[in-house]
């Protein structure tokens, strides 16, 4: 790359979960990002290897790299790495589950880009009925609950993904997703939501012909890819193509949106990996060549087949590759050597059929790197998403569901267990008990113009944190915010703050009122043997907690604890709640301090 100024992750090959990689680079820094990710089939693709066959040599300096970064088959998921196969298989599960991608989908979204997160609880609602269908005419009258969520689970491992993309792309800087109909248009509503609809700049359809095809419907012979830009200050070189009109025969003109000139790789084609899906290097240099400029970096974050880095290395780009496979190391080799580069300098052997020989290749050589070697940040976050889309609710002619009934399908969706703080109706064993009893319905935006009653703006609450929000208008995220900040701190010494979950009455500025209204005096311990009602062992809760415990002969702490563990908030929030044993003090100091005043103690 002589002639431009140098990255110092230049030709870098990252061996982890892509998503360690994103966060781990600065913001403003890649000029361009062209990826080929899981498409969200929900199908496992089988093959007995890659082509041609792994070879021992191979196979052993992939566990020889593992083996230097610690990595172990015990160990592999938690580095973040996908444990390679001994036969070759290039086979990989495109099949998503909810428990797999919720987790790193909460943490990062639900509270910043509530945009994002309300497409994805949508994309549930949508396919529930689509899936149960689709169920029933295969004879499966009752589908999973995870059959409901493969295709928000992949939107939300898709969605962390391309938020940290949009953060290190160059404001100048552009990507390209390739994707199929089976996920394109929940891609599509993704990208706007993260990248803002405004700066989508092309759908581009991909027509490959090759492939087979069916009596039942046209045959499906494309697939689309998606450019985003991060600003409107991108840029573009107009790739040319010869134009087809007999008015401007033998001339040229700028490329459609549609491309019919590149086919898919056959099996017999030089490039091919074994890879089910791979797309074409001619594919990449297209994208790379009409959105970047000499000595920019591109990067590919699903670089499986190398396709993206191979195009950048061949138009003097710089680039960075990840994938989640050591198997990534082999196909890198192969496919640099296949382009006559060397990725380790000097000559290398190349096989055609039964004929070996050496070949002296231009160097290209590449720095793989394993979990424990991702770069360093250097700066912070700057600009949130773009603001959410203005979506007019649609406006139905009458009801779909009868309360009850709606209750009882959101309540199905969740487990049976409330939206609000995750309380659930249980059997002695901890069993959840399939009831809508002691469920309220009520609004996740109070606030929502029109359609306030339809399905996607309910949600199922449980009686105390029903009786927590009253007649407040607000909404359940706000709810839910109140419930998991639970805890500080008899109420003057907690600040006037109830002991169960941080309640408390306030102003609207937010400030503390001091009153004892709406709470209620309750027992620490209801089993203590003698002394109940003494100070030390009483404690303020609020009615939505008071209204929660019953009668149940429970403890403050169990009742704390099945709180803190409310539904999807974490339960390291105890560590906010007001420490029991200071309680305690605090409540024997003022017990003597009564009986002093009563001249039953000297102080």
């Amino acid at each position: 790359m002589k002639g431009y100024l140098s990255h110092p992750l230049n030709r870098h090959l990252f061996i982890v979960d892509n998503i360690r990689l994103l966060k781990a680079l600065d913001n403003d820094t890649i000029d361009l990002i062209v990826t080929d990710p899981p498409f969200g089939k929900g199908k496992t693709f089988k093959r007995d290897s890659i082509s041609p066959p792994l070879t021992d040599e191979e196979r052993e300096q992939e566990l020889e790299y593992l083996e230097t970064w610690r990595v172990s088959k015990a160990n592999a998921q938690d580095a973040g790495v996908v444990w390679p196969t001994e036969y070759g298989g290039a086979g990989y599960r495109d099949i998503w589950q909810w428990q797999d991608t919720h987790a790193e989908f909460a943490a990062l979204v639900e509270q910043e880009y509530p945009a994002v997160a309300s497409l994805i609880e949508t994309t549930r609602l949508v396919q529930r009925p689509r899936l149960a269908q689709r169920s029933h005419a295969a004879g499966n009258n009752r589908p999973s609950q995870r059959s409901y969520d493969q295709v928000a689970a992949y939107l939300s491992y898709m969605a962390v993904r391309l938020i940290e993309m949009r953060r290190i792309l160059k404001p100048t800087g552009s990507i390209y997703l390739h994707c199929d109909p089976d996920a394109n248009s929940y891609l599509r509503l993704l990208f706007d939501a993260v990248f803002g609809e405004d700066n989508l700049r092309n759908e581009i359809v991909w027509f490959y012909g090759l492939g087979g095809s069916s009596k039942r419907y046209f045959s499906k012979k494309h697939d689309t890819i998606y450019w985003y830009s991060k600003s409107d200050d991108y840029y573009f070189d107009k790739p040319q193509e010869p134009a087809t009109s007999q008015r401007m025969a033998g001339r040229m003109k700028g490329m459609r949106d549609v491309w019919t000139d590149i086919p898919s790789l056959n099996n017999q084609a030089k490039e091919r990996t074994g890879y089910p899906t791979q797309k074409p290097v001619r594919l990449a240099e297209r994208i790379i060549e009409a959105s970047s400029r000499p000595g920019d970096m591109v990067l590919d974050p699903f670089a499986g087949c190398a396709y993206a880095a191979v195009a950048a290395e061949g138009l003097g780009r710089q680039w960075i590759a990840c994938d989640i496979s050591p198997r990534a190391l082999t196909v890198v080799r192969r496919q640099f050597n296949k382009f006559r580069y060397s990725v380790d300098g000097g000559p290398v052997i190349i096989r055609q059929g039964d004929i070996s020989q050496v070949s002296l290749l231009a160097e290209a050589n590449v720095t793989v790197c394993g979990p424990g070697q991702l770069p360093k940040r250097t700066d912070e976050d700057t600009e949130p998403l773009p603001p959410p889309l203005e979506l007019e609710e649609p406006d139905y002619a009458g009801k779909l569901f009868e309360r009850r009934e709606m209750l009882e399908l959101l309540l199905e969706e969740s487990g049976w267990i409330a939206w609000c703080c995750g309380y659930a109706v249980r059997r002695p064993d901890g069993s959840v008990v399939e009831t809508a009893d002691n469920f309220h319905l009520d609004h996740i935006d109070p606030r929502a113009e029109g359609g306030l009653d339809i399905i996607t703006n309910r949600a199922p609450l449980c009686a105390a944190c029903n009786g927590r929000k009253g007649k407040r208008s607000i909404t359940l995220r706000q709810l839910r915010q109140e419930i998991s900040s639970a805890g500080k701190l008899l109420l003057e010494e907690s600040g006037w703050i109830a002991w169960c979950c941080g309640y408390a009455v306030r102003r609207p500025d937010g400030s503390v009122v001091e009153t004892a209204d709406n709470f209620h005096l309750d027992h620490i311990d209801p089993r203590a043997e003698g002394g109940l009602d003494i100070i030390t062992n009483r404690a303020p809760l609020c009615a939505a907690c008071n209204g929660r415990k019953g009668k149940r002969s429970i403890t403050l702490r169990q009742l704390r604890q099945e709180i803190s563990s409310a539904g999807k908030l974490l339960a390291d929030r105890l560590e906010d709640l007001p420490d029991l044993a200071k309680m305690h003090h605090a409540a024997a100091r003022l017990h003597a301090q009564r009986m002093a005043e009563l001249g039953l103690l000297e102080m």
